[in-house]
């Protein structure tokens, strides 16, 4: 017999509860926010229509704080956007600093952008001869104007994943 799921253990999909953290989504020019306290939704809005990538981010920080009641510091921040590169890249078998290293080499000679690339990495498959990662690039200069963004509200900005990093989770 064939079953199409998997048994999970209860709450296994809740939110943990040490989690308080403003999560936004910035996905395909549409703008969410949720406030989560001690794992506990508390908050959710929507902007209205379509927002670009540009300098609204302070605003729309704003407006979400204001209209979730969030009373955190914290935002984490999962995004689309043209110069967000995923490449697949593969790496001789190392550790530590040495990958770190690499990777780091790497990043620069993959960006499709100017400027300096801001980059995370996930492992993914390997193959027999060589491990394989995820490269997820970004400018740095845009990592740097949504951080402080979060400054300029007094948030701190802990994290900004690609939607690929969702699904390879």
């Amino acid at each position: 017999m064939l079953k199409l799921f998997k048994h999970r253990k209860p709450g296994g999909n809740a939110i943990p509860a040490h989690m308080t953290t403003l999560s936004v989504s910035w996905l395909n020019r549409q703008f969410h926010a949720v406030a989560v306290h001690r794992g506990v939704i508390e908050g959710r809005w929507e902007h209205p229509g379509e927002v670009e990538l540009t300098g609204s981010f302070d605003a729309l920080l704003r407006e979400a704080v204001q209209k979730t009641g969030y009373t955190g510091v914290n935002v984490s921040l999962l995004l689309t956007y043209p110069r967000l590169v995923q490449q697949v890249v593969d790496l001789p078998p190392l550790r530590g600093a040495l990958l770190d290293k690499l990777i780091a080499r790497q990043a620069q000679q993959q960006k499709f952008f100017a400027g300096e690339a801001a980059w995370a990495y996930q492992p993914s498959v390997a193959s027999k001869t060589s491990q394989r990662v995820i490269l997820h690039l970004l400018p740095r200069t845009l990592l740097e104007q949504l951080g402080q963004s979060c400054r300029r509200s007094d948030l701190h900005l802990m994290s900004v994943l690609p939607a690929s990093a969702v699904l390879q989770q």
